[in-house]
């Protein structure tokens, strides 16, 4: 108000994150991000992190403030797999665990399309992965499967034979039509009208 100004200068290591989307304010004050960790698409992985409320880092958490956890792994013998995944919400449980929410690519690429004199890589699919981990940094094993649930909007990983191809366009330069399925997050809240062992967890997207 007035003549009132405030400002903050957090500065992070490219080694620890380089795109923080997600963003919550913890029941002690502290304050939890989630994003990812490298630049190019290839293999990017998921990164936690949090702050004291005057934006220092807490060191208490994870590994010098921050957890890497690489939620899809690039598979080598697949030339159409990235293994990329982006983070864009993080919220605290009651107890204190942390859901981060994750679009990942689930490496359903398939065979390259050919056209003409060359080929095409066919797009993957993205998948909607939420994380929980406790309020260390460690997964819950309990929660999904190592920790890691998956989010269907109807539309599953067995259903993706069925879907139809893309095909390149007259130049052979584009496709046309997607590689598979692809599941979109854009937030994460919880449902304030439930509390206790009843916590939902609110996902916004598409598919």
């Amino acid at each position: 108000a007035g003549s009132l100004k405030i400002s903050a200068d957090t500065r992070v290591a490219p080694t620890q994150a380089q795109d923080l989307r997600g963003v919550t304010f913890a029941k002690s004050g502290k304050i939890y991000v989630s994003g990812h960790v490298g630049v190019a698409a290839s293999d990017r992985q998921i990164v936690v992190g949090r702050f004291n409320a005057d934006g220092t880092l807490d060191t208490t958490f994870g590994t010098g403030g921050f957890v890497t956890t690489n939620v899809v792994v690039k598979d080598p013998a697949n030339t159409t797999s990235t293994g990329d995944e982006q983070s864009s919400g993080v919220l605290e449980l009651a107890n204190g665990d942390l859901i981060v929410s994750i679009n990942a690519a689930d490496g359903n690429g398939g065979a390259p399309i050919t056209a003409g004199t060359g080929t095409l890589p066919r797009p993957e699919g993205v998948s909607i992965v939420l994380l929980r981990l406790t309020n260390t940094g460690a997964p819950v094993a309990s929660f999904g499967t190592n920790g890691k649930a998956v989010v269907d909007f109807g539309w599953t990983a067995d259903d993706n034979a069925a879907w139809p191809a893309p095909v390149p366009n007259d130049s052979n330069t584009a496709l046309v039509g997607t590689g598979y399925p692809r599941d979109t997050h854009w937030n994460i809240a919880l449902d304030p009208s439930v509390s206790g062992a009843d916590e939902r967890v609110v996902v916004f997207g598409f598919g």
